[in-house]
């Protein structure tokens, strides 16, 4: 299984949301301060909405760069700023199944209160992803509110 999470520090109500829509964006905003971004990425054809893939994308983003991804939901947008320094691995599974348009549609299909949000289940149950694994990254830092994280299923998943 692949799923982000969010980690909030508020009332982050009792229901599932409607689906995040991530678009990544060259765009700086006061949560991400004067990061060096690179160029907008556009969605890739072909594989719109597809959610099942044989294997994790090849690395392909630019880890000198932060991305920022805005995500539209029917209770509000959240931006996320994505340092790959932090964990290259998810960044790029997150920012390939972004361009694919992989999360839209979906619902947050964990909210508790005060604590996290979770996502990126094409099941809505939270043990489901997009049909791959990939080794774990050491955790460099410390879940903070706001702090985004990638789920998984167990060691190396």
């Amino acid at each position: 299984m692949i799923a982000f999470s969010v980690y909030v520090g508020r009332n982050a109500g009792g229901s599932p949301g409607v689906a995040p829509t991530p678009t990544p964006s060259p765009i700086v905003s006061a949560p991400c301060g004067s990061l060096n971004f690179g160029p907008a990425l556009t969605p890739t054809a072909g594989n719109a909405g597809k959610h099942t893939y044989s294997a994790p994308p090849p690395m392909a983003i630019n880890t000198a760069h932060h991305y920022l991804v805005t995500m539209n939901t029917n209770k509000g947008t959240m931006t996320l700023c994505l340092d790959p320094k932090l964990a290259p691995n998810s960044v790029n599974n997150f920012v390939f199944l972004t361009r694919n348009q992989y999360y839209d549609g979906l619902k947050f299909h964990r909210v508790v209160a005060d604590f996290v949000i979770q996502g990126g289940d094409p099941q809505g149950t939270g043990s489901g992803g997009p049909g791959y694994q990939f080794n774990d990254e050491p955790v460099l830092g410390e879940y903070t509110p706001g702090a985004v994280a990638m789920a998984n299923s167990g060691a190396n998943t």
